[in-house]
């Protein structure tokens, strides 16, 4: 089993509109539940381990920013999530 065996393709996600539709700024892609702020944050606590073994200092240093995308995308999940809960 590889090292990211349990890592599954991204789904396809969607695109809403938020406000104007020509403000590109104003699109949030909507994330399945199941890719929920955790699952990022779980995502990146592991690439950011994976580092901690690399001796290659690129493979070290493009892992660490690998976890930092990751970490990101759980920001907007949150967001997302946020957003979700006030328009409930």
């Amino acid at each position: 089993m590889g090292l990211f065996a349990s890592m599954q393709p991204s789904p396809k996600v969607a695109i809403e509109s938020v406000g104007d539709p020509l403000n590109r700024e104003g699109i949030v892609p909507s994330m399945p539940k199941a890719f929920g702020p955790e699952h990022w944050h779980s995502r990146a606590e592991e690439a950011r381990t994976v580092a901690e073994i690399l001796q290659n200092p690129e493979a070290k240093r493009e892992m660490l920013e690998l976890a930092d995308l990751y970490e990101q995308i759980a920001k907007d999940a949150e967001r997302q999530e946020l957003g979700s809960s006030l328009r409930a």
